[in-house]
């Protein structure tokens, strides 16, 4: 993993927490390979990454978020605080203004990223797509880049991919999840922290392709349903359990799995996970209504 700006994020970090260059780097790399890092001169895999920010106590998706630009964590929570709220109206707001912001100027990559994002959680509560086609044309080649030429997937890809998946084909995003699960296992990256949150984007990605295909739905959910580890995670067992929920709805129109399940988390006291699940119930209904 080679981009500048990582390296001294993290020196910075590393600094500010009173670690030395050999601490931080003990059991991972080498002392020069961290030193060649933090000043952009080198390149360290995803893996040594994730271990270096595991083993020094610095939060992986805080790091990811506040290091691919400066703003990115103040937006992303609040979009999806207006999503998660079901305010529509605050939501396209949010929107339109980065839309506005991309046109503006539409070679910054920082602006490409925040329509996308805001658009994306828009389109999630109404179907409407705000994002302007010339920018889905540059989203689409960031992507099949990666894949084409089989670069690593990294902090910043994985991110940007699970937070704009909507705005995509569903041919699209099948083959960059696949590709990115062989990524997950080459670089075996079930026994670190960030798992959980690729899994949690992974099931993000089966929702969108439900919304628009079933059928490589269906594909991924069981590709998802086999990984490594994928037991260790309460949360996103119930997630898989209930996208096959959702998936049986599409087929026979039979709501008893479902509300079984609403039944079960209510039970569990779990009504945040239930409000979400409910809502999610009621798009795929209004979406493959007879």
């Amino acid at each position: 993993m080679h981009q500048e700006s990582y390296g001294p994020k993290f020196r910075q970090i590393r600094r500010q927490k009173g670690l030395s260059i050999v601490e931080a780097a003990a059991g991972i790399v080498s002392k020069s390979g961290l030193a060649r890092w933090e000043t952009g001169k080198g390149s360290l895999s995803f893996e040594q990454v994730l271990s270096l920010l595991v083993e020094n106590n610095i939060q992986p998706i805080e790091f990811i978020q506040k290091n691919i630009f400066p703003d990115l964590d103040t937006i992303v929570q609040t979009v999806n605080q207006a999503h998660d709220s079901n305010e529509v109206a605050i939501l396209k707001e949010h929107a339109v203004k980065a839309v506005a912001n991309y046109q503006l100027d539409p070679q910054d990559k920082a602006n490409l990223f925040k329509a996308a994002i805001a658009c994306n959680y828009y389109q999630d509560l109404t179907a409407e797509n705000l994002f302007p086609k010339i920018a889905q044309l540059k989203l689409k080649l960031y992507f099949s880049k990666i894949v084409a030429e089989n670069n690593y997937w990294g902090f910043e890809s994985i991110f940007f991919f699970v937070n704009t998946a909507l705005l995509f084909e569903p041919a699209d995003v099948s083959s960059y999840a696949e590709d990115l699960i062989l990524f997950i296992k080459d670089e075996n990256l079930s026994a670190n922290d960030w798992y959980p949150y690729i899994i949690n984007g992974l099931l993000n990605l089966v929702f969108a392709l439900i919304k628009k295909d079933p059928k490589p739905a269906h594909k991924l959910l069981s590709t998802i349903s086999k990984l490594k580890n994928i037991d260790y995670y309460s949360l996103a067992k119930i997630r898989i359990k209930f996208m096959h929920c959702l998936l049986n709805y599409i087929d026979d129109k039979n709501e008893t799995q479902v509300q079984k399940i609403f039944a079960d988390l209510d039970f569990f006291g779990m009504q945040p996970l239930n409000k979400q699940f409910q809502r999610a119930f009621s798009q795929i209904k209004s979406i493959y209504e007879d």
